[in-house]
C-alpha cells in the first residue's frame, strides 16, 4: 500500500539555509578596479534579489539597477547599447545573451575581459577581447574557449595582473625611449664628423664598447623598475595606443640630438684647442658615456617617486662602465686600442660634466610630450 504523506505526523524544527558568502578580498579588488577605470559588470543566471545584493557586497556599481534576461530579450541592439553604458548587474541571463552583452560592450568601443567556467559560457569567453576562465572548476570547453585560465579562481588575480602589466608596459616604453635616444648619437658620431670635414671620432671599436654598456644597462635598469605612483588610478590607455608611437619616438629622437650635440661641442672645442685628434676623441667618447649612464638613471626613477631609484645590478654596471672608462684612458695599451690619448683632469671632469648635463636636459625635453611620463591611458 502506498504511505501517504499526511499519515505521518511532521513537526517543523527549523528551515535550513546555505550560504555561497563573496570571498573577502573582491570588495578591494573592485574598488581597485574601478579607481583603474575598469568598469565590472555581474552577468549571472541567479534570481535578481540575490544579484543586486551580491554586487551590493562587492561593490559593483549598482546605480542603474539591475536588468533581467527577460527584459533583455526585448530590446534591439540600440536599445541594448544605452542599457550597456549605465547597468552594471544583468540576471536571469540566458548563455546567448551574455555572448550578445559581450558584443554590446565591444561596439560601444569597451575592451571586455569576461570570465567564465561553464560549456555555456565558451561563445561570450571566446568572443571577449580577454576571455578567463576558472581553473579549478572551469570544464575543458571554458578553459580551451578562453586566452587566460586562473588556477585559484580569485578575482583579485585579474586585478594584480592589470597592475603587472601596468608596469611591464611602463618599463618596455623607457626601455624602447633608452634605446631610440642612445643610438642618435652613435650614428650622428659615426657619419656628422665626416661629413663636416673632420677627423673621424667614433670607431668600431667605441660601437662594440658601447653596445656592450647598452645592453646590460637597458636589461638591469628598466626590467626592475617598481610601480610608478598613481599606476592603477589613471584611465586603461587606448587599444590602438602603442610604445612606437611618433610622438613618443620623436621625444628620444630630441634626447639623443642634445646629447649628440653637446658630444660634438666637447670634440670640436678640444680639437679648436689645438689638441690631438686622440685626445679630442677620448673627452668626447668620455661625455657620451657619462650621458648614457645618466640617461639611464633619469629613465629609471618611478614616475611621482622621490630621489632615485636603481638595483643593485644597475649600480654595478654603472660603476663598471665608468671602471672600463678609466682604464681606457690610464693604461697605454687600453689607449692605444681605443686610439685615445691622455687627457687633463679638468678637461675629462668638463666633458664628464657636460655629457651628464645633456642627457638630463634632453632627458626633460623629451619628457614635455609626456614620453617619460609614462602614463598607459594617454595617447
Amino acid at each position: 500500500m502506498r504511505a501517504n504523506v499526511d499519515d505521518y505526523g511532521f513537526a517543523l524544527l527549523g528551515l535550513l539555509a546555505f550560504e555561497d558568502p563573496l570571498r573577502a578580498d573582491v570588495p578591494a579588488a573592485v574598488a581597485v578596479a574601478r579607481e583603474a577605470g575598469i568598469a565590472v559588470v555581474m552577468i549571472t543566471g541567479d534570481h535578481a534579489a540575490t544579484a543586486l545584493e551580491i554586487a551590493r557586497q562587492a561593490g559593483i556599481d549598482t546605480a542603474g539597477g539591475v536588468m533581467t534576461g527577460e527584459a533583455l530579450a526585448q530590446l534591439d541592439d540600440a536599445a541594448l547599447a544605452d542599457v550597456v553604458r549605465r547597468v552594471r548587474v544583468f540576471a536571469r541571463v540566458a548563455p546567448l545573451q551574455k555572448l550578445r552583452l559581450v558584443r554590446a560592450l565591444q561596439a560601444c568601443g569597451e575592451t571586455v575581459a569576461m570570465t567564465g567556467d561553464g560549456v555555456n559560457d565558451a561563445p561570450a569567453l571566446k568572443a571577449a577581447h580577454i576571455g578567463i576562465a576558472m581553473g579549478a572548476r572551469g570544464t575543458d570547453v571554458a578553459r580551451e574557449s578562453a586566452g587566460l585560465v586562473l588556477l585559484d579562481e580569485n578575482f583579485a588575480r585579474i586585478v594584480d595582473a592589470v597592475r603587472l602589466g601596468r608596469r611591464i608596459d611602463d618599463n618596455l616604453r623607457r626601455a624602447i625611449f633608452y634605446i631610440v635616444a642612445i643610438h642618435v648619437p652613435i650614428a650622428g658620431l659615426a657619419f656628422v664628423p665626416l661629413l663636416l670635414g673632420m677627423p673621424p671620432l667614433l670607431l668600431p671599436v667605441h660601437v662594440v664598447l658601447t653596445e656592450m654598456v647598452i645592453d646590460p644597462l637597458c636589461s638591469f635598469a628598466f626590467e626592475g623598475v617598481p610601480e610608478a605612483r598613481g599606476a592603477m588610478q589613471r584611465r586603461p590607455r587606448p587599444r590602438n595606443d602603442h610604445a612606437f608611437r611618433w610622438s613618443r619616438i620623436r621625444g628620444a629622437l630630441v634626447a639623443g640630438v642634445v646629447l649628440l650635440g653637446v658630444v660634438l661641442l666637447v670634440w670640436s672645442t678640444s680639437l679648436g684647442a689645438g689638441d690631438s685628434d686622440d685626445t679630442a676623441r677620448a673627452l668626447a667618447m668620455s661625455a657620451l658615456t657619462a650621458g648614457n649612464i645618466a640617461l639611464v638613471w633619469m629613465l629609471a626613477r618611478p614616475q611621482g617617486a622621490p630621489g632615485l631609484h636603481a638595483s643593485r645590478a644597475l649600480v654595478a654596471v654603472s660603476l663598471a662602465t665608468l671602471l672600463a672608462g678609466a682604464v681606457g684612458l690610464a693604461l697605454p695599451a687600453a689607449r692605444e686600442l681605443l686610439r685615445f690619448a691622455p687627457v687633463s683632469l679638468p678637461a675629462l671632469l668638463a666633458a664628464l660634466g657636460a655629457g651628464a648635463a645633456a642627457a638630463v636636459a634632453g632627458g626633460w625635453l623629451g619628457s614635455r610630450d609626456g614620453t617619460v611620463r609614462i602614463e598607459s591611458g594617454r595617447p
